[in-house]
């Protein structure tokens, strides 16, 4: 039963049906569509014929084969009892398993697998996931949204409550152009990202890991701008207009925001958001997706970026839109959850999976993932002109 469960169990998650059966000689990373015959044969070409019966009646195949561990071996349903055949024919399946096509090893161990069954078992079912990591970010920052619009009306009063101390406010004078500045790195940024996604052959991918990561940072913010109002940072900065105190004020300008992106470049202008600040989330989070999945030896173009997210970081400041408190958490925030997504989607195991509990997605988001994305790259419209190549020589060949 143990056995036929554990079939169940890793058979739903990563086993691929063929057609076909390949023999128990080949390369192991078949070992996984053997059948209980093929994995007889592999247990007599190891020496170890005197288990094949008790192997055949607890149904051991290829995918059993690859999930068992020592304990099992010594169990009451193989009953391994001499250490030495034990060891040796634990080494045996190890060497196998160390093949296999999983991202999850026995005991949370990574497999040795190739890049061509990486980027297979990456793609497994890409596309509904970046639709659900989309759906995902587009009600975490619509809740945003509505978020900012309920705190903007809890501003304290000014005359009442002036800006705190500060050390960077109260000893720069603000620079009435640098928010805008901020700002227009950040679409320069977004270009870069945009043109790298454009490009890059695991774009699905790279794409659905941002709506995941920016979706989870800015539902903490949600919470700590609702949690604490904070006064305003500037005394340049007008927030008598309230917004309104019905729900379909609140809502038509929680859209105002969600479709301007919440940049005053576009015409927003919001007040009480300060814990933390949105403009460093998205400069850092571009940042980091421009340094990771843009080629390496492009030194240039990722010492641009950092300058871009700093020197950004710097002119939100120098425009007293934000406290620093709330730039420099934005930042800590923001990078801390990208290297830990990326950590625990490049070298997931069960720990790492218990610990993925920051990211509500990350589990269903990344259980194909058996490592790093490799940065390959493609120039989509050649691609799609050979794929109509393709499929106008096939017409062509058939008729």
């Amino acid at each position: 039963w143990m056995l036929e469960f554990k079939r169940v169990v890793k058979g739903s998650s990563f086993h691929t049906p063929t057609p076909h059966r390949l023999a128990p000689d080949a390369k192991t990373s078949s070992a996984s569509r053997w059948t209980t015959k093929e994995v007889a044969q592999w247990l007599n070409q190891e020496g170890f014929e005197k288990y094949i019966q008790v192997f055949q009646q607890q149904e051991v195949d290829g995918e059993v084969l690859l999930s068992i561990s020592e304990s099992d071996l010594k169990g009451p349903f193989l009953s391994i009892a001499t250490l030495g055949e034990l060891k040796r024919l634990w080494s045996k399946i190890k060497v196998l398993q160390g093949h296999r096509v999983n991202p999850q090893g026995q005991g949370g161990h990574r497999r040795n697998v190739s890049v061509e069954e990486k980027i297979k078992y990456m793609e497994e079912g890409s596309i509904s996931k970046f639709l659900f990591s989309v759906v995902y970010l587009a009600c975490a920052t619509f809740i945003t949204s509505f978020t900012m619009a309920i705190v903007h009306d809890r501003v304290p009063d000014p005359s009442a409550y002036p800006p705190l101390p500060d050390i960077f406010l109260d000893n720069v004078q603000m620079i009435w152009w640098a928010f805008q500045v901020s700002e227009v790195l950040i679409v320069i940024m977004m270009i870069t990202f945009w043109s790298i996604v454009f490009l890059h052959k695991h774009r699905v991918i790279m794409l659905r890991r941002l709506c995941a990561i920016a979706g989870t940072v800015y539902l903490l913010r949600c919470m700590t701008m609702f949690a604490t109002s904070l006064s305003v940072p500037g005394v340049h900065l007008h927030c008598d207009v309230k917004v309104g105190s019905t729900l379909e004020e609140k809502l038509r300008y929680a859209f105002q925001i969600f479709i301007n992106f919440g940049m005053s470049i576009n015409g927003v202008r919001t007040c009480g958001d300060y814990m933390f600040s949105g403009h460093t989330v998205a400069l850092t989070l571009l940042n980091y997706f421009i340094e990771a999945y843009s080629p390496k030896d492009w030194k240039g173009l990722h010492i641009m970026s950092w300058l871009s997210n700093f020197f950004g970081m710097f002119f939100i400041l120098a425009g007293h839109e934000h406290y620093s408190i709330d730039v420099i958490i934005a930042f800590y925030i923001t990078s801390r959850l990208f290297v830990t997504y990326h950590q625990m989607a490049n070298g997931g195991n069960e720990q790492t999976l218990r610990l993925g509990a920051p990211f509500p997605l990350f589990g269903y988001l990344e259980e194909n993932c058996p490592g790093e994305v490799p940065n390959e790259y493609e120039f989509p419209p050649l691609q799609f002109y050979h794929y109509l190549s393709k499929k106008f020589a096939k017409k062509a060949k058939s008729s």
